[in-house]
């Protein structure tokens, strides 16, 4: 489309084979970043994802570069995923979650005294 060189061509292709099955898991964690986000804790996710990208898929990828290729770059992309998408599942399932809240409930104001009320307390307070 944008490039006929076959050598290019043949690495998309690779990637493509390679990533394009784990877009399943990458679609996954989209819906789990989502839902935690949605209910107020966006702090889990964000270093989720950074752990993923940084301490995951740039080393694994490093790694499997200098003994595959190519070809351990792409690897090191679904390791990645995969991994993130495992830390998102089991801090979900730890309902820890379900204490943050994106807005709070008002805490509703005290019914106001009736004046018999009133009147009470202050004939009381004035003896």
């Amino acid at each position: 489309m944008f490039n006929s060189d076959p050598a290019v061509i043949a690495i998309g292709a690779r990637y493509l084979l390679i990533v394009g099955g784990f877009y399943v898991v990458f679609s996954g964690i989209f819906v789990l970043t989502g839902v935690l986000r949605g209910a107020g804790d966006a702090f889990v996710p964000m270093i989720v994802t950074i752990l993923s990208l940084w301490a995951i898929r740039i080393p694994v990828s490093a790694w499997l570069a200098a003994r595959m290729g190519t070809d351990g770059i792409w690897w090191g992309i679904p390791i990645a995923w995969t991994a993130g998408l495992l830390l998102l599942t089991a801090y979900y399932r730890t309902g820890r979650w379900q204490r943050k809240a994106a807005v709070k409930a008002p805490v509703p104001a005290p019914p106001p005294p009736s004046p018999d009320e009133d009147e009470a307390e202050w004939n009381v307070s004035k003896f």
